[in-house]
């Protein structure tokens, strides 16, 4: 779940139970239909929804779950002050990485991206020195709309998505 946090994922609370729900976007039909059935999975049913294209690439699929106390402990780390934020304590790892860019991540260039426009400058400089712990060289560049995206230097983004592994899902 922290993958998807990472990416377009978000945890949305409820005012009446005060338990959040997950809702996660994507262009990448494959992938969202992974992510449908992993939550039903663990009994996590989901509300899908078909959204129009931005700026005329795919259109995008919308994957909801209902509120859930499952998701209060990711909720209170994610968004201590009701804001999203990358948590001081989060460790990346393969699967979290593979999840971020399956869900947010494109390569440009030959350089693998990670979109990181929901969080502040600061955040990204954060997850670009995790990922050089993990051996992977990335900067960070400004995106036309004006905010972060990380980009891996090219000589790392192969080893990147080589690291990353086999995926899930076609597409």
């Amino acid at each position: 779940m922290e993958g998807e946090l990472l990416g377009d994922g978000g945890l949305e609370s409820s005012a009446t139970s005060g338990n959040p729900g997950f809702a996660h976007s994507t262009a990448n039909f494959c992938y969202s239909c992974y992510l449908e059935k992993s939550l039903a999975d663990k009994d996590l049913y989901t509300n899908v929804e078909l959204l129009p294209s931005r700026n005329g690439g795919k259109p995008q699929r919308r994957i909801c779950t209902p509120n859930n106390q499952a998701f209060r402990s990711l909720l209170a780390r994610w968004y201590p002050q009701g804001t999203k934020v990358v948590p001081e304590d989060l460790v990346l790892t393969r699967i979290k990485c593979l999840h971020w860019y399956l869900g947010d991540g494109y390569v440009e260039k030959k350089n693998a991206k990670l979109s990181t426009c929901g969080f502040t400058w600061d955040e990204v400089r954060h997850l670009v020195v995790m990922l050089g712990t993990l051996g992977f060289r990335a900067s960070v560049d400004r995106h036309s709309g004006g905010y972060p995206v990380m980009r891996l230097l090219t000589k790392d983004s192969l080893a990147f998505l080589e690291w990353l592994g086999k995926y899930p899902v076609e597409g």
